[in-house]
């Protein structure tokens, strides 16, 4: 386990994320520091605007990771404080997750622990939402392998089913499946997987048993549920083969009807599925994880609903242009004032 901080260096006075190890028997198992020292050594080679970068190691008092600063929510957070973000947001966030992840797996790296509060939701520099994947600690090196036969890592919401038998022997394809629960999530609301322990998680992972998007979240596009569904495949080689082909399919339904950009509105419910049944049961919409104390997986800094309501202000005006959101305010502020003269009319 680890934590990370919000730093800052002094001569270049420029501000940073710190990961450390939490807690003295990690800190001095030799093991454990170097299997840290190995997660910074992955990402420090990854380089993708969409990958929170490693910069360097300090190793006093104990290991650390010095890594990018991203300000701003995780996925989970944001979705669990704002609802949706509504099919073309959620489109736009997953492309660059998968550019993110394609780079990975180009350099011969599987993350094994991809979720949405390992996904950090940041701005570029012309104010557009730009999600950055993060924590390695889970990785497969294919150029270094260390993980033992029979030993499962992971997080079992997100885990494919051939990780849950043994995350040695994980392809790319098993990072695909856990992009499927990701997009399921992003699209419907709710977990794809869910049980009362994580021993019935892990069955239903491996029966195939979920709620179809499309009843899940019936408003879903029915060209995008398909491609969920096709993610999710229980066996590996009937899923995409690699983020590039996942990112293209989604392109082509997108060129076919389905749009990437609208200014759609977050939404903060989600209707119940519309069948009745063990498999159509409601799923929770992205709780907390159980047992995990904030701030150990990301880069995090939280803001108030303010700040939050004006972080995608500014989104909408990088995507649509300043205009286009004038316009917007000055419309609800008429619409304001209208809604209070009524109301004084009434109470005449």
């Amino acid at each position: 386990m680890a934590t990370v901080y919000q730093v800052r260096h002094l001569g270049l006075r420029s501000t940073h994320a710190l990961k450390v190890l939490s807690g003295d028997r990690a800190r001095q198992d030799p093991d454990t520091q170097e299997r840290f020292l190995r997660e910074g050594r992955i990402q420090a080679r990854l380089r993708h605007p969409n990958l929170v970068q490693v910069t360097d190691v300090v190793t006093a008092p104990s290991a650390g990771l010095v890594m990018d600063f991203v300000e701003g929510p995780t996925l989970a957070r944001h979705c669990q404080e704002f609802g949706l973000l509504g099919q073309a947001g959620a489109l736009e966030v997953f492309h660059q997750v998968l550019e993110a992840v394609g780079t990975a797996h180009r350099a011969g790296v599987i993350h094994r622990d991809l979720k949405p509060e390992n996904i950090i939701l940041g701005m570029d520099s012309r104010g557009r939402m730009q999600p950055k994947v993060a924590d390695f600690g889970l990785a497969k090196d294919l150029g270094h392998e260390a993980t033992q036969t029979g030993v499962v890592m992971g997080t079992p919401l997100y885990m494919s089913p051939e990780q849950i038998r043994s995350s040695k022997n994980v392809t790319v394809r098993s990072d695909i499946f856990s992009l499927g629960t990701i997009l399921y999530e992003l699209l419907t609301g709710r977990r794809c997987f869910h049980g009362q322990t994580n021993v019935e998680i892990m069955r239903r992972i491996q029966r195939g048993e979920f709620t179809p998007p499309e009843v899940a979240y019936p408003p879903i596009d029915r060209k995008l549920a398909a491609i969920v569904r096709r993610a999710l495949e229980v066996e590996p080689e009937h899923r995409f083969a690699s983020c590039e082909e996942f990112s293209a399919t989604l392109e082509a339904a997108s060129r076919a009807g389905t749009p990437r950009r609208s200014m759609e509105v977050p939404v903060v419910s989600v209707p119940a599925p519309a069948h009745g049944g063990a498999q159509q049961e409601e799923a929770p919409t992205l709780p907390p994880e159980p047992g995990r104390p904030e701030g150990l997986t990301s880069t995090f800094v939280r803001k108030s609903r303010v700040e939050q309501s004006l972080m995608s202000l500014v989104a909408v005006a990088g995507r649509f242009g300043l205009l286009g959101v004038l316009a917007g305010l000055l419309l609800v502020a008429l619409l304001i004032v209208l809604a209070g003269l009524w109301t004084a009319g009434v109470s005449k």
